[in-house]
């Protein structure tokens, strides 16, 4: 994990997340960052699978399980997989998450139903 804050100049930040995963294979936070980082390059469909692999391991804390969900939501409908869109909608989903992601996961919900009938 060190490496992914304080990486030297020619280390980047996927790379050091890669190297996280490898050293911890069973921190989610480890695949929440590769995920992350996965994402800002376009690599949705191995995001969605870094994030939803983060999400079954476990995240240091709620808000780190909403940006792994909203961000997996994302990714997964630019992959074309649906299954890991609707993974995303199950935790937003929940009773105890804000209304807000209630409704975001409301949203990608229909957005699901839209295209299935289109």
């Amino acid at each position: 994990m060190y490496r992914y804050f304080f990486q030297p100049a020619p280390l980047g930040p996927l790379l050091a997340a890669e190297l996280a995963v490898r050293a911890e294979p069973t921190l989610g936070f480890a695949h929440y960052l590769r995920g992350l980082q996965q994402a800002g390059r376009g690599l949705d469909a191995a995001a969605a699978r870094s994030l939803e692999h983060a999400l079954a391991l476990g995240l240091p804390g709620d808000s780190f399980v909403r940006n792994a969900a909203r961000r997996l939501a994302i990714v997964g409908y630019r992959a074309g997989e649906p299954a890991r869109v609707r993974a995303a909608i199950a935790v937003l989903d929940r009773p105890t998450q804000p209304a807000i992601d209630r409704l975001v996961a409301q949203d990608w919900q229909e957005r699901l139903a839209f295209d299935a009938a289109h």
